[in-house]
């Protein structure tokens, strides 16, 4: 068996045996989605290089937004 398959079997071992562990990773899942859906509402565009964008310019754009959210937040 490889390590990470170990590691795996141990994480979904832990996941469905202890409810404490099921609700921390909720809360984790649930916060990203939060800060996801504010990043949708301040910038409801897709952040596409379609428009001939660089990788710099959407790394400018992607931080911007991160900037964005963290100030809100």
């Amino acid at each position: 068996m490889s390590y990470g398959q170990l590691v795996r079997t141990q994480y979904l071992w832990k996941y469905f045996a202890e409810q404490e562990f099921r609700n921390a990773i909720r809360r984790v899942l649930n916060h990203g989605e939060s800060v996801h859906q504010l990043q949708r509402t301040i910038h409801p565009f897709a952040i596409g290089s379609k428009r001939g964008r660089s990788r710099g310019e959407q790394r400018a754009i992607s931080g911007s937004l991160a900037l964005l959210s963290n100030l809100v937040m």
